[in-house]
């Protein structure tokens, strides 16, 4: 009997039933953490695609902002540039109005550059003749008034 205590490896301690329970916790816990770990790691990638796209969005809102101010831009030039034409027109019209109120009708609205300055030009002289008439018979009305009354009274 002393040969079996001496020699090592002949006598194992027996097995505590509570060891293989204990291990098969363990494997089930970090079983569960592994999973939990694989959700957060499925959520957070979620969130990252999500807050990626807000990023993308953003970013496109601002080059869409930025193009939408090259535009307004643009266009003020534009209606800038127009609102001088106008004033150039609205100078050239003035000069020949005073020019044909000083000088009589003329026919410069046959010879205009442009069509449309000629159809504004004949408009004018138009209206300008009917005044004009509109005042000489009025003028011819009162002075027969009044040669009408210096009769009567004198």
């Amino acid at each position: 009997m002393g040969l079996l205590f001496a020699t090592p490896g002949l006598m194992t301690p027996a097995p505590a039933e509570a060891q293989p329970d204990g291990v098969a916790e363990l494997v089930a816990a970090v079983a569960n953490a592994n999973q939990k770990l694989q959700e957060l790691g499925a959520a957070i990638q979620a969130e990252q695609e999500g807050v990626n796209k807000a990023i993308v969005d953003v970013q496109t809102a601002r080059d869409n902002a930025a193009a939408a101010q090259r535009e307004v831009d643009a266009s003020k030039l534009r209606v800038e540039d127009a609102n001088r034409a106008i004033e150039a027109a609205q100078q050239r019209f003035d000069k020949f109005a005073a020019a044909a109120y000083v000088n009589g009708p003329s026919d410069s609205y046959l010879t205009a550059s442009d069509p449309a300055i000629g159809v504004v030009l004949l408009r004018w002289q138009r209206t300008t003749s009917r005044k004009n008439r509109g005042t000489q018979l009025g003028f011819h009305h009162a002075h027969r008034t009044a040669s009408k009354q210096r009769t009567l009274g004198g």
